[in-house]
């Protein structure tokens, strides 16, 4: 174990807490106010937040350090939330894996046909960060 998968680990476990702390004090504070169909939309929004940061944090920290390097393709240009994106493929352990990410200088990448490395996630392959500044 390294010094960063600790500090990591640790940080996850801290803010997992201080969110449940937080979910624990609204619900008490709107429970003295007796408005129990309110706790109960309160609750369940509570955990549902506090699923998609568990999530969030353990992707990151997965990625991190339970990751191989693979040589990712980009395919062409694709439509993300924040705007123009570049739509990429790589390959892990015989099957292909297709994301799309906005980089930040699109212009600078190779479409069709850049090969890039991609890092992938051991655990949920379908998690790949491609990094655009390391053309192969």
């Amino acid at each position: 174990m390294t010094k960063d998968y600790i500090i990591y680990e640790i940080s996850f476990y801290l803010i997992f807490f201080f969110v449940l702390v937080y979910m624990i004090y609204r619900l008490y504070r709107q429970f003295q106010k007796n408005k129990r169909t309110s706790t109960l939309l309160s609750l369940i929004g509570n955990f549902i937040i506090l699923i998609f940061i568990s999530y969030g944090l353990f992707l990151t920290i997965n990625l991190k350090f339970n990751s191989v390097v693979v040589i990712g393709t980009t395919l062409n240009y694709c439509r993300t939330s924040k705007g123009d994106g570049v739509k990429y493929e790589y390959n892990l352990k015989g099957k292909r894996y297709t994301n799309c990410i906005k980089p930040n200088d699109i212009e600078k990448i190779v479409v069709p046909g850049g090969q890039y490395k991609v890092r992938v996630s051991t655990l949920a392959p379908g998690t790949g960060r491609i990094d655009f500044s390391k053309l192969m």
